[in-house]
């Protein structure tokens, strides 16, 4: 009468209960009791194991049967809260994420430039990741819970370590705030959404080569260095000249050999003839190298991007008020959202 009246809260109600229960551990009614008072707090789950627990000659009762068949039939709709995740919260959470297997929760913020790793089942704080330079807007979890994806106000994008906190790599390119971040399902690609109108698809690797592998350096001598600047100037020189007789596929051919020279994967005019062939080759998986793919179409900026579950078609939606589906072999839009549209994102 107390309780429903509110002069006494469910938590007093429950300290009483169990005070009782433990006075007369032989008396079901205690028990019974107590998980109505779970079952009108939706917490289902204790509801559940506590009139488990009641002793199996009183379980039979009608009463006990009706409430736990309610309690179970409640537990795939319970909306309970059943963590809050407690730090620094003088500022304003801008992204989540969940891991998987539910176990990890990924927080990214406003006003500071460093992203959270909470264990769920605890809600203890397991990672600071530092290392924005400005607010964060965009956290997202790899499927294996092993790295994580970030994009912010800095124009930039970074990859983390979650076992060790640091930072494996940042990608640049955008001219403007990072709004939105994600992994493809495999966890090779990233692809993201940013305040200058565009989408970019960055080839992050898998995680056995988010390390370079270690080897012995060694001094070369004058003739290989001369003969590699050489090689590397004639490729370049032929890669040109097959771009203005309109030969893309042998200008990329010889822009390769230009990059396999000792020394010379990322010279500068070999990255500048390297994207610039972006735009006349046809493209039929993602790309290799480090080098993002570009998807031009928003009229204003880009504020939230997904990857369908094969990698086959980006999604994007942005200020323009026009979400927009992608085909990422060819960056162009695929078609506009209809009720037709049917594509597995996960």
């Amino acid at each position: 009468m107390f309780w429903r009246s509110g002069k006494l809260d469910d938590t007093v109600l429950l300290r009483e209960l169990r005070g009782s229960r433990e006075s007369h551990p032989a008396n079901w009614l205690d028990d019974y009791l107590i998980a109505l008072v779970h079952l009108e707090r939706d917490d289902q789950e204790t509801a559940i194991k506590t009139l488990e627990g009641v002793h199996e000659k009183e379980a039979s009762r009608e009463e006990v049967r009706t409430v736990l068949a309610v309690a179970r039939e409640r537990l795939s709709q319970s909306k309970r809260l059943l963590r809050t995740f407690e730090g620094d919260t003088s500022h304003r959470v801008n992204s989540v994420h969940l891991s998987l297997d539910g176990r990890y929760a990924l927080l990214g913020g406003s006003y500071y430039d460093t992203l959270k790793l909470w264990e769920v089942e605890t809600g203890r704080c397991l990672q600071s990741l530092e290392g924005h330079t400005d607010n964060v807007w965009s956290v997202y979890l790899s499927p294996d819970s092993r790295y994580a994806l970030s994009g912010s106000d800095d124009k930039t994008l970074k990859l983390w370590d979650l076992a060790t906190g640091r930072c494996l790599r940042t990608f640049e390119g955008h001219t403007g705030r990072v709004n939105s971040v994600c992994l493809s399902s495999d966890g090779m690609y990233a692809l993201s959404g940013s305040w200058d109108s565009t989408l970019k698809l960055w080839q992050v690797g898998s995680p056995n080569h988010y390390w370079s592998p270690v080897v012995l350096s060694r001094v070369a001598t004058s003739e290989r260095v001369l003969m590699a600047q050489s090689t590397y100037l004639r490729e370049l020189e032929e890669a040109q000249e097959a771009l203005g007789s309109g030969d893309a596929v042998a200008s990329a051919n010889h822009v390769r050999k230009a990059r396999s020279q000792p020394g010379y994967s990322r010279g500068a005019q070999a990255m500048n003839a390297w994207a610039a062939l972006y735009v006349r080759l046809p493209r039929k998986a993602f790309g290799g190298g480090w080098e993002e793919v570009t998807f031009e179409g928003h009229v204003k900026g880009v504020n939230s991007v997904h990857l369908s579950l094969d990698g086959r078609y980006a999604l994007s939606g942005g200020f323009d008020t026009t979400p927009k589906l992608w085909e990422v072999a060819t960056p162009a839009v695929a078609c506009r959202l209809s009720k037709s549209t049917s594509i597995n994102f996960h």
